[in-house]
This record gives C-alpha cells, structure tokens and sequence, in this order.
C-alpha cells in the first residue's frame, strides 16, 4: 500500500487482516476511524509486515470478549514478525466491553504467543523517533504492548499515553506507555512524560522520591527518602526523579511555588505525582 499521505478513513470498520504466509508493505499511509470488536482495529497481522510508515490515529479495538484479559491494539495487532514501523500513533484505543474485561495495548500489540516468540526489528529509527500520544487501554500498555515478542530497538517520543480501568474486580492495570512480558527489548530510547500510572507496580525500577517511610510496597529498592518536600520537588523538576510519593495538597502546592508544568497527579494511584 503506497498511501502518498493520502487518509484511509475506516468508518468505524475494520481493517485489513493479512494471512499467514502473507506480506503487507505500508508506506506513508494515514489510517484513521478503523473499529474492530476483535483484534487490531486498523491492521490484524497474522503474516509478516515490513516496512510500516505514515500515521495511525483514532483507530479502535472494542472487545466483545467476555475474558478477564481481552487483547487489543488498537491500531495494530501482529501475531507476525514485523522488520521495522515507522509510524505515529496518535488517540488509539483497545478495550472490552465486557464490565470484568480489558484489554491491552491502545496503539500496538505485539503478539508471540502462537509462532513461539516474533521478531520487530525496530519501532523508529535513530534519526526518525516515532511518536506515541493520547493512545489509551483499559487494562495495560496504553501505547505498547509487547508479548512473547523480541524487539531490536525503539526509537520512540511517549505522551499523554493511558490506562483507565473500567474492571470490577482482578488486578489493577499497569503500564501507562509500555509493557513488556517474556520479550526481549535491545534498546529503548526517547522521552517518556505524562504516561500515567495505574498501580503501585508501575513504580517499580523508576527513580522515586519520597519523605516518608512507606513500608508494605515493596518498594524498598525504588524509594529515596528525602527530609524536605521542596528539596524532592527541585530534584523532580531537574529530572533526578520520575515520581514523588506525598500528599495531594503538597504537590500541588509545591508545583505551583517552582512552576513545574510537566508533572501531573497519577490518575489512579494517591499521593503519586510524576510527568
């Protein structure tokens, strides 16, 4: 598919599904308003894809599926090695319907689980970052979801990326940008603000700052404590810490006295500011 920045407009359809055996090349293409109530709302790769460049926005998965985890990709699901994307990713979605359902991976998922892992060269180049913003899942991986998958490198900008959860009971959702499960990834680069968290877990191997002792979160390895709120927010602000754990009314106050813009309250975890 040779696009020359032309607009393919799904109209709430869903997209193309290649075979296995099968190859797709896009290349400078916008997909936009796909919908599938199943898996990868604008392309469902169960063959191979090469080169993937041009634009992916507002595509959706809606999961009928009844299952406590639902996969999605919102904008691609690849079950088929890919040798390299080069695309943006802009407000894709994946959910489930289903009120004990969610699904995963707002913008991509990635997905080895039936040919015994796949292989994604890369996800952006060095001289080409890819960007990822307003995508949203309602369980993990509200831009990425990397399954069972080996990824070479990924060269990618991260904004505004979410999970909501709309889950009645089960595990809370984790990994505002990315998730990475029985994969390997070589080397990741690129910023990272505003991918909100949804659980303690999100916190785990970030750089975290916090005046009070907080036992019982496993965090022990995480955590710095530090005796001075305004000595933690300065330390945030010049990017020493990804997240501060304190209480709401603090931050806030703190975020307006050293006009910090980039940093927000987590959406569904208290006391847990970041950017």
């Amino acid at each position: 598919i040779k696009g020359n920045n032309n607009t393919v407009t799904g109209n709430s359809q869903a997209g193309i599904t290649t075979a296995a055996g099968q190859t797709l090349h896009i290349t400078d293409t916008k997909f936009t308003g796909f919908l599938s109530d199943y898996r990868g709302g604008a392309i469902y790769n169960k063959g191979s894809m090469d080169t993937v460049s041009g634009e992916f926005s507002n595509n959706r998965v809606v999961s009928s599926s009844t299952d406590s985890y639902a996969k999605g990709g919102g904008a691609i699901y690849s079950e088929g090695n890919i040798t390299s994307i080069t695309a943006d990713f802009i407000n894709n979605s994946a959910s489930a319907s289903a009120v004990y359902s969610g699904a995963s991976g707002g913008a991509i998922y990635l997905s080895g689980e039936y040919n015994n892992h796949i292989q994604v060269n890369n996800i952006g180049t060095s001289s080409d970052y890819v960007t990822f913003s307003g995508n949203t899942a309602n369980f993990t991986a509200g831009a990425i979801a990397v399954s069972s998958t080996d990824v070479n490198e990924i060269y990618a900008n991260f904004y505004d990326n979410a999970v909501i959860i709309n889950r009645v009971d089960g595990p809370s959702g984790y990994g505002g940008a990315m998730t990475v499960s029985n994969s390997e990834v070589g080397l990741i680069s690129g910023d990272f603000k505003r991918n909100y968290i949804s659980s303690v877990a999100d916190l785990y191997g970030r750089r975290v700052a916090s005046l009070h002792r907080m036992p019982g979160l496993g965090l022990d390895d995480e955590i710095t404590y530090i005796d001075s709120y305004e000595v933690i927010f300065e330390a945030l602000k010049r990017g020493e810490y990804e997240f501060v754990i304190c209480p709401i009314q603090v931050g806030d106050a703190f975020l307006e006295k050293l006009q910090i813009h980039d940093v927000h309250p987590s959406y569904a975890v208290t006391h847990v500011f970041g950017s």
